[in-house]
Order: structure tokens, then sequence, then C-alpha cells
């Protein structure tokens, strides 16, 4: 008896140890609700299609996988998978989705200046904002194909047009996109002063940009993408402009025309795209602007990051991010100028705010953030069109320029307004400022004019 039941026992676990190993072939593969997107454009997204096996043991977790990355094309609300098993013994699997509103127009409204701080700081005058209507069409012929349409006037008037298709050869691995703007400006930004933007504003134009480029997107697996963009810029500026900021395209020209180009690596495996909690996503990139010989434009600059999600149970989740960017250093065009290469340069030029420092300008926090004062023997640069600067001093520790400030006391600053000539700035009127209070061996005479 003991041996009968030993024989029912090894025949009903047998079966259980034998699945492990087993898979399942696919008979076949159904999509429900996708009434104006393609199948084939869906297939894309499978890793794997009919008559492949799957494995009995990860059956949930890779149909799960899959249908998460129908999710990631963002073409669905929402979608839904099951499967069954056929009475041949094959696997039937069904994708049900429910597809967005792909055609959408709304209207834009949005302030020009940086941040609400800024704009209100302007006199909180609407005159300083962005409006109008942008089109777009999420899923174009039913290919996942982008069509933007954005009409924007107001502050900057804008026509922008571009067009997407992520999928040109059969293999479905190579998109393209193709991008159209046009810009024209009547109050433009056309320095820094400090950290604060100068405006002008005038009746004519005082700036016109064209912009055309064309994209290529490969596709080699189904998490990494490599992208090369090719680019042309087309910009003029007034008169006006030109002569108040001769920095703003170089030399005091008034025409800017170059070619760029740009190269992208990605490697996204999250599990949702638009609200990712698990996974990683790497990006690298490179752009060089300026080709060809008779660009007036020539830099490159560089960036990475990398961000990771973890869950860590108990409905608790944990997102990282880390990103870092690096820029040739030289002669960079003002309107060249990024907000980061902006904030880079100005943290190479610190010292230059340590002057101001000394002679009491409310510059005070900027210059906080230098390790100490840089070397610059009778150093001159320029700092903003027409203005001489010139420096005397020898590298401090920022603890005893701390204690020369705090012991700042009374009208120790002699001023010598008579204005005369700089040899650097013909015409320019130049304000000497001469510090003779401080007693310490790291400071000395500094001039500089007033601003």
């Amino acid at each position: 008896m003991r041996f009968q039941s030993l024989i029912l026992l090894a025949g009903l676990l047998f079966p259980c140890y034998l699945s492990l190993g087993q898979s399942m072939r696919i008979d076949s593969i159904h999509f429900v609700g996708n009434e104006k997107t393609r199948e084939n454009i869906l297939r894309r997204e499978l890793d794997f299609h009919e008559k492949d096996s799957l494995s009995i043991q990860d059956l949930n977790e890779r149909i799960e996988f899959n249908r998460r990355k129908l999710m990631n094309t963002n073409l669905f609300i929402w979608v839904k998978s099951d499967y069954h098993q056929l009475p041949n013994g094959h696997l039937s699997i069904t994708f049900e989705c429910l597809e967005q509103w792909y055609i959408l127009a709304y209207p834009v409204f949005q302030l020009a200046d940086r941040n609400l701080n800024d704009w209100w700081s302007r006199g909180h005058d609407f005159d300083r904002a962005i409006y109008g209507l942008h089109f777009l069409h999420n899923n174009f012929m039913g290919r996942n194909e982008k069509v933007v349409i954005k009409a924007e006037t107001g502050f900057t008037d804008k026509l922008e047009i571009s067009y997407q298709n992520p999928y040109l050869d059969p293999q479905k691995t190579l998109g393209m996109t193709v991008n159209l703007a046009y810009s024209t400006q009547k109050n433009l930004a056309y320095k820094t002063n400090q950290d604060t933007l100068t405006y002008i504003q005038s009746n004519a134009i005082l700036r016109e940009k064209w912009t055309g480029g064309i994209q290529f997107r490969k596709r080699f697996r189904f998490y990494d993408f490599q992208t090369l963009e090719f680019k042309y810029n087309h910009s003029i500026i007034s008169d006006t402009i030109a002569k108040l900021n001769p920095a703003y395209f170089g030399a005091g020209r008034k025409e800017q025309n170059y070619a760029q180009i740009g190269y992208a690596f990605s490697y996204d495996f999250r599990d949702f795209v638009t609200y990712p909690l698990r996974g990683r996503k790497i990006d690298v990139s490179f752009t060089k602007y300026g080709l060809l010989p008779s660009d007036q434009v020539d830099f490159w600059e560089a960036s990475a990051a990398a961000a990771f999600f973890f869950d860590l149970g108990s409905r608790f989740f944990l997102a990282s991010q880390v990103k870092t960017k690096i820029s040739r250093d030289g002669f960079i065009p003002y309107l060249s100028l990024t907000p980061s290469l902006i904030m880079f340069k100005s943290i190479l030029s610190a010292r230059k705010e340590i002057v101001r420092l000394l002679l009491g300008a409310p510059s005070l926090q900027r210059a906080l953030l230098v390790d100490g004062l840089e070397s610059a023997i009778k150093e001159k640069e320029t700092i903003e069109p027409g203005i001489a600067f010139v420096v005397e001093t020898t590298r401090a520790p920022m603890s005893l320029l701390r204690v020369a400030i705090t012991k700042w006391a009374g009208p120790v600053i002699l001023m010598k307004a008579d204005p005369e000539p700089t040899d650097s700035t013909p015409g320019i009127p130049e304000v000497k400022l001469t510090e003779e209070a401080f007693e310490y061996p790291h400071t000395r005479r500094v001039s500089t004019p007033l601003t």
C-alpha cells in the first residue's frame, strides 16, 4: 500500500518538475482596440511572434513585459494582456488597448521671462507674455508619425512646423524628423549684466531667425536609440543690437550663419516612460556648432546623464539622477550662450566679481562661491562691450577676504570720477576707484570702470 502511494505521489509531482523546462508555442497574437494604429506598428514592439516558443515558467512575466512596451509607445491610455491554451496545446495571446485622442489643438500662454519672480520684478506686464496655438497629431496615418504646428505671438512671434516618422525602413529601425522654424523679436535681451538680462524694445524687428534641421534615428535594439542631427541657422539683428553689444554675433556682425551636427545615444530601460518607477536611463550627446569655414560660430559641447529608479517595497520608490556638461572654452557669441554656458562662464570669471566685492558692490553672494582670489597681476579683460577691466591683486584665502569685508570701516574709498578714455575702449569714460583702507598684504590696488 505504501509503495502504491509513493508511485501515485511521483506521478503527480513529475509533471510539475517537467513543466519547469517546458515551453509553449505561440499559435496566434491578436490586437483589439487599435482602430487607427496599424497592427504592424504594434508587432514591432514585441519580442516574440507567431511560431515562437515561450517558457511556461516565465510566461506571465514575459507577456507583462511586452504589455509595458506597448504602453511606452504613448499611443494608448491603457493596454491589457491575456492568453489561453488552444485545444492543440498551443498558445493564443491577446492585447487589448484603448487609443488616445491623437489630434489636439490647444491654446498656449507663457511668460517670456525666466521665472515668475523675474517677470514680477520687471513690472509684471502681460506684454511680456507669449500666447498662441499649438496643433498636434500624435498618430498621423496610424504609423506613430507626429505632426506639430506651433504659432505664437506676443513677446516673440514664432512659427514652427515639424514632422516625425519613426519607421522609414521595412525593419522599422530607422526614423526621421524634419523641422523648420521662423521667429522675430521686437523686445530682445542683448546682454547680461551680472545675472540679469538687459532688454531693449523697439517698434522695428530687432532679430530675425530661420532654423531648419533633419534628424535620423537608428534603433539597433529595443532599448537603444542613436540619433544624428544636421541643422542650419540663419539670424539677422538690427544695427542697434550690433552697436550695443558687438559680441552678440561677434566682431559687431549683424548676420550669423552656421551649420551644426549633433550625435546622441540613449538607453531607455524603464517600466513606464511617462512615469517611471523601475529601470534606468542613460543619455550621452555631442554637438559641434560651426562646420563650414565660412561659419561665424566654432565651438562644441558634450553632455551625459544617468537616471536610476528603484522599487523599495511597501509602495515606496526611489529615483536618482546625475548630469554633467562640458563645452569648449573660448569665444562663444552671446546669442549662442545657453543658460548653462552662461553659468559656467560666470563661475570661471568669478574673479571679476571679487573686485566688485572689494569695492562694496552688492555681489557678495556670487563672490563667496569662489575659493580664493585668482592671480591676475595687471591682467586686462573685457567683461562687456566697451568696458575695460584692470585688476591688480594676489591670491588670498576666502577666510581673509571675509575678515577684510567684516572690517570695512567708514568712507574709506577714494572716488575719482574724472572721465578719461582708455586705449582699449576709445570714447568710453572710465571711473577709477582706489581702495586705501586695507593693510592686508593679500590685497592691492584695484582699478575698474563703473557700469
